[in-house]
């Protein structure tokens, strides 16, 4: 697998107007450092929506 090597973060390169497009993000994926003796590494894999509104 891969993906297991790779550090994926989504990050907000400008700020939105409104809703926010996909040209507001940009993934970046970066090569994990080398674990040293005694180290363990942790995937956190989370999906979550939030729905904000203003009030007009």
């Amino acid at each position: 697998m891969a993906d297991a090597q790779m550090n994926r973060q989504i990050l907000l390169v400008s700020r939105p107007q409104g809703e926010a497009p996909t040209a507001n993000f940009k993934l970046v994926e970066t090569p994990f450092a080398p674990l040293n003796d005694g180290e363990v590494r942790v995937r956190n894999h989370t999906c979550r929506s939030i729905r904000t509104c203003a009030a007009a």
